[in-house]
């Protein structure tokens, strides 16, 4: 199986270029992209599905909407049925090229983390990078993108659940920072999350 938190970046901001972040093999201006863009900027239109319009202005070009299920980003990241792996890589390439536009959800997210993790036995840091990795692939508009990058950051430095990493970082973007919770352990060690147990 090909260990795709090896191969890819190791650094922990999306932000990071240069010599510290290590790309993809073969794959470094598809998915990942060395984390070379900040997430919120997935869900801005691709620069490809634009043109200039008369005066220099830009008007919108229709780009089809496809959605990205789960397994397309599984077989991708570990590379264990190659044939697949490449038809997807042309797939994401297609994205890339503004020829299409992929969009992924967070359930699908979900999906990846527990697979790499149960199936594939991954440890939560490296999870995080692969997720991370999907997050900033050019042409894949991710939705709730920005929830889901504090989820991944949070699940792979602070040793939680996935699931209660996303809801915090859900609760956080709506300004809601008091939870009742009978998972006091978990919440408490979540910036700007105050963990309430019924009862006590």
């Amino acid at each position: 199986m090909w260990d795709c938190a090896r191969e890819t970046a190791s650094c922990s901001s999306p932000t990071a270029t240069g010599s510290s972040c290590r790309r993809f093999p073969r794959r470094s201006s598809i998915c990942g992209a060395a984390f070379r863009s900040p997430v919120r900027r997935i869900s801005r239109p691709f620069a490809a599905g634009y043109g200039s319009g008369e005066g220099g202005r830009r008007r919108k070009v229709s780009v089809e909407r496809f959605f990205a299920d789960t397994n397309l980003f599984l077989r991708y990241l570990t590379n264990d049925v190659p044939e697949q792996a490449e038809a997807v890589e042309a797939l994401l390439r297609r994205a890339a090229g503004g020829e299409i536009r992929l969009v992924t959800n967070a359930l699908v997210i979900a999906e990846v983390v527990w697979a790499l993790e149960s199936y594939y036995r991954l440890p939560p840091a490296k999870v995080s990078n692969c997720v991370l990795a999907i997050l900033n692939t050019p042409g894949l508009e991710v939705v709730e993108s920005e929830v889901l990058f504090q989820a991944v950051l949070w699940y792979g430095e602070k040793r939680v659940d996935f699931a209660d990493a996303y809801n915090a970082a859900w609760m956080v973007q709506r300004g809601i920072t008091p939870a009742y919770t009978l998972d006091e352990k978990h919440f408490s060690r979540l910036d700007g999350i105050t963990a309430l147990v019924p009862g006590s």
